[in-house]
């Protein structure tokens, strides 16, 4: 079930054009420690296998099995060259929490991913040539993808033309921040346990 669900989310992600020939993208599977993964094939569609990923806290920090081993809370990975989100890698700084919604669901910075950002319990980060999200189920997963573009789309518009945009209110980011966490700590239970998150609402 959850490779029909992965092929689907990558048609949804492709037919956006917020995946491209090479990047990739996982969930986790239910009652498996393992993870399945999809590469997008050089044609631009989803590649015809699919491949099993053991967690491993000892992987690459840019690995599907180094995300998964190092974030017990993280259901789906993303690697993509998403367009305009891929541009702020030469961005000057990292992209500030412009909207509450952004806060919410990618964290209160979209940085440079290492090992001390990725442990902040953010869902966006820039990589050398591509951009990662995460998502403690795959469609969170998809929606952040979306949600990154869209963030990244107005805030680099908005810097060419010389503004420097305004991060939301530090009450909003501390509340959205404390529900980003209590999500995140949920589905570290739920995977633990073997189970798919479920989460009442989109906020």
């Amino acid at each position: 079930m959850e490779i029909v669900s992965l092929r689907r989310a990558a048609a949804r992600l492709i037919g956006k054009k917020l995946l491209q020939p090479g990047d990739s993208l996982s969930c986790r599977l239910t009652d498996q420690a393992l993870a399945a993964s999809l590469r997008i094939g050089a044609d631009g569609g989803v590649g015809a296998d699919h491949q099993l990923l053991q967690p491993d806290a000892a992987a690459p920090l840019n690995s599907h099995e180094g995300i998964y081993g190092r974030r017990p809370d993280v259901g789906a990975v993303v690697f993509s060259q998403q367009p305009w989100a891929t541009a702020l890698i030469k961005a000057p700084r990292a992209m500030p929490g412009l909207f509450d919604e952004q806060v919410r669901h990618l964290g209160s910075t979209i940085a440079k991913l290492d090992v001390s950002t990725l442990a902040t319990g953010n869902n966006g980060f820039l990589l050398d040539d591509a951009v990662l999200c995460l998502g403690v189920t795959l469609e969170r997963a998809v929606y952040n993808v979306e949600l990154l573009e869209k963030c990244a789309t107005a805030y680099l518009l908005a810097t060419t033309t010389g503004t420097r945009p305004t991060c939301v209110p530090w009450v909003i980011r501390l509340i959205a921040g404390r529900r980003l966490r209590r999500d995140e700590r949920y589905a570290a239970d739920c995977h633990r346990q073997g189970r798919i998150p479920v989460f009442k609402s989109a906020y």
